[in-house]
């Protein structure tokens, strides 16, 4: 498995894989599609009647999604930039690495470290390019864009002016993150840790942070309605209770002057900006994520690398 994405408007998950299948389920996890791709997948999402494939070679492909047409693995061609319903809008010149659809804008960030901007109205015309991505992206609340970028940091991004508002130095190498807007956190998974920040997006303020323990190695992380989802290394599914196991609390209640005092630096050469420098991660408690899906199938001594292709 190379991606996860969730499209809440028609309840369908979609997966794309290392050997050039794209999948798609409903909420139940019934097969809807399954199909393969004329070349490796990176990421694929859906906006609209369109599904929207980013591959190895930088190229974005763009097919027309019909539910009625969902067909399975025996009778399934497949799809190739040779066919006529595959439109190739544009293309980068690298792998492309994350992908997100915000209302009508497309971002696709690449391993030469941009992230480029279309709408998904005139996807041939390139709007903005912003600078410095490492590998993966998030959107909150329609505003900010977040990027896990070079030299381990979190870039915050207006939405509106395609402007750099702050960045977070960590201390640590990481290749995800995922946001919740309604909670004020950003949560960052690294090797069996996971961080998690209070950050209030409105004010800009890094507020509080917590470091926990995991029982495996967590390829990725996602919110979908509010709730934390984790995947392992062998694609095994956990949530996450907040409340309950985190014990994160409310954001009043924070350390706030603690995280104040923490010095304010240049954010690095690609950015004018401000950063805030977080300290050295040390692990706290032992978190116990709730098991939801364990294929038992699978070869469980095959690792499945996911981490650089997941966005939600």
């Amino acid at each position: 498995m190379i991606c996860v994405q969730v499209d809440k408007t028609d309840q369908l998950i979609l997966l794309g894989c290392d050997n050039k299948k794209y999948l798609i389920y409903d909420h139940d996890f019934n097969v809807l599609y399954d199909r393969k791709f004329g070349k490796k997948i990176s990421f694929v999402t859906k906006c609209d009647d369109k599904l929207i494939i980013g591959d190895y070679f930088g190229d974005v492909s763009v097919l027309n999604y019909r539910s009625a047409e969902c067909v399975g693995p025996s009778e399934s061609p497949e799809d190739t930039g040779r066919d006529d319903k595959v439109v190739v809008p544009y293309s980068h010149y690298s792998t492309i690495t994350a992908s997100l659809i915000c209302r009508d804008a497309l971002f696709t960030g690449d391993k030469d470290g941009k992230i480029i901007f279309t709408s998904m109205t005139n996807l041939h015309e390139i709007g903005s390019i912003l600078l410095a991505h490492k590998i993966c992206m998030d959107i909150v609340d329609n505003k900010f864009l977040v990027s896990i970028s070079i030299e381990n940091t979190i870039r915050i991004w207006c939405l509106s002016t395609f402007s750099e508002l702050l960045c977070i130095n960590l201390p640590t190498d990481v290749y995800n993150v995922s946001c919740e807007y309604s909670k004020n956190l950003i949560v960052v998974p690294y090797c069996n840790h996971l961080l998690v920040t209070q950050f209030n997006f409105d004010k800009l303020e890094l507020r509080d942070y917590f470091v926990f323990k995991l029982p495996f190695v967590a390829q990725s992380s996602l919110f979908i309605d509010g709730h934390l989802y984790l995947i392992d290394e062998f694609s095994s599914l956990y949530s996450v209770e907040f409340d309950a196991e985190l014990g994160v609390k409310d954001d009043k209640d924070s350390r706030k002057g603690t995280i104040q005092q923490l010095g304010r630096v240049p954010s690095s050469q690609f950015s004018t900006n401000i950063a805030v420098e977080l300290p050295p991660l040390t692990a706290s408690k032992a978190l116990e994520p709730r098991l939801l899906h364990d294929d038992q199938n699978r070869n469980r001594g095959v690792k499945i690398n996911i981490t650089k292709h997941v966005n939600v």
